[in-house]
């Protein structure tokens, strides 16, 4: 988790920093445009990923280590990348077609429309969907337990924020696709969107192993002996929810 969490967290910052040497230096030449642009796909490609899997294993918590669920949720994550992949190797290589009208401004110009990159972010939602309902499934279900665990709670909060705000950015990108260039996609919400995740899945993990720290430090107090047939009732609980 914690090599997923570093990943996830600092390959943004490569992203948008090829990506903001690209915009502003004016002597680069239209191969590097072309290469530039294609490192920048695969950056927010892996970050994405990254950020996902952060999700699928929280998700594979919540349902108690539920195998099946990991191998539903591990197989929903291969094919959406493997989408995502051929995608960016079939279409990507026909991104800049043409050198910049205004070199001095913008060395690398995008001419060519490329709807069927929208499909990737209908994958993105979908995928992220499907993370959405096995939580709240699990949380409708056990609904009781739930409240007596606060790390619980949280996890199920985040998943829920990060559903929303990913597939806001999704829905606006495949918007932008239809109705503008793709210079004004690529520079607007792509790259934004990649940065956005990471921010939210590093904040998140983050306040997830604060609350974890605070719940260890407060069981390691003394209890009384109504509070100790509370534990032991809420592990018997724990116990059977695993085994289902």
């Amino acid at each position: 988790m914690k090599v997923f969490y570093s990943l996830a967290r600092y390959l943004p910052f490569a992203m948008l920093g090829l990506r903001c040497y690209a915009a502003v230096n004016t002597s680069l030449s239209y191969d590097l445009c072309t290469l530039f642009y294609g490192m920048n796909a695969w950056l927010q490609t892996i970050s994405f990923l990254f950020a996902e899997l952060i999700f699928v294993l929280r998700t594979y918590a919540i349902w108690g280590h539920n195998k099946r669920v990991l191998v539903i949720l591990l197989g929903s994550i291969f094919g959406t990348f493997v989408g995502i992949i051929v995608l960016i190797t079939t279409v990507r290589n026909d991104f800049i077609s043409s050198p910049s009208p205004a070199p001095m401004i913008t060395p690398c110009y995008e001419d060519t429309q490329y709807d069927v990159i929208s499909v990737a972010y209908v994958l993105l939602f979908l995928l992220e969907l499907e993370i959405l309902l096995f939580t709240l499934y699990r949380a409708l279900k056990h609904y009781r337990f739930m409240r007596s665990s606060q790390l619980l709670q949280v996890c199920i909060q985040h998943n829920i924020f990060y559903f929303a705000c990913g597939s806001a950015f999704s829905v606006a990108n495949i918007i932008i696709t239809f109705l503008c260039k793709p210079t004004y996609n690529d520079y607007l919400f792509s790259n934004i969107q990649a940065a956005a995740h990471a921010m939210l899945v590093a904040r998140m993990q983050i306040n997830l192993w604060k609350r974890d720290q605070a719940n260890s430090e407060a069981s390691s107090e003394p209890l009384s002996i109504g509070q100790l047939d509370f534990a032991r009732s809420l592990q018997t609980t724990s116990a059977s929810i695993t085994n289902l």
